[in-house]
């Protein structure tokens, strides 16, 4: 921990809700569920790797001033918070 905030690493499982837009590619809006509460994103972007056999999903997410790397296992079919920051600590 710095003056910038809160860097962490924590690998937790997380609950994460998207909805798709029905008119244009992509998500229409991203919410997590971290530490007994909602969060929606204000801005995200993702990117795929392997790792192993599986498949992973990144979503790099904003949400209220926060940032969020987010992973998808496509094998056990589950959601990680890989990376998190809090600025304001």
């Amino acid at each position: 921990m710095g003056p910038e905030g809160i860097y962490d690493t924590p690998q937790e499982r997380v609950s994460v809700e998207v909805r798709f837009a029905r008119d244009r590619a992509g998500i229409a809006r991203l919410l997590i569920y971290w530490h007994d509460r909602w969060i929606e994103a204000d801005r995200h972007f993702e990117h795929e790797t392997e790792r192993g056999d599986a498949l992973q999903h990144h979503l790099h997410v904003s949400a209220n001033g926060m940032y969020f790397e987010l992973r998808f296992d496509t094998k056990r079919l589950q959601w990680f918070v890989e990376r998190f920051h809090d600025p304001m600590g």
